[in-house]
């Protein structure tokens, strides 16, 4: 997110970053307005994307994850999480997501 002002931020949408090895994702919050988010098959090991309220689609399965933070995400309806080690997290009501465990 280096080369973008905060305002170019802000007016981003959907994101594509899947398979790019990521380990973090430093920067998200200040996509306040994405609602389409695709992160699977990277090295994440967390995520929180509480501060992206827009947020309806989240694509995250085959990382490392052991913790989601999705508390404050009311517009969530479908998120994808599984290949995932272990998943702490409470899901909304709202949401339709689709998990089982690696082995």
């Amino acid at each position: 997110t280096t080369n973008l002002t905060d305002s170019q931020l802000q007016t981003i949408t959907a994101l594509s970053c899947d398979n790019k090895e990521l380990n973090n994702t430093d920067g998200l919050e200040k996509l306040t307005q994405l609602k389409i988010l695709y992160l699977h098959k990277n090295q994440l090991t967390s995520l929180d994307v509480s501060n992206n309220l827009a947020l309806e689609e989240l694509y995250v399965y085959d990382n490392q994850l052991t913790s989601l933070n999705v508390r404050n995400n009311a517009e969530l309806t479908l998120l994808h999480v599984f290949l995932c080690i272990f998943l702490s997290c409470n899901f909304p009501k709202n949401v339709v997501y689709y998990t089982y465990k690696k082995r």
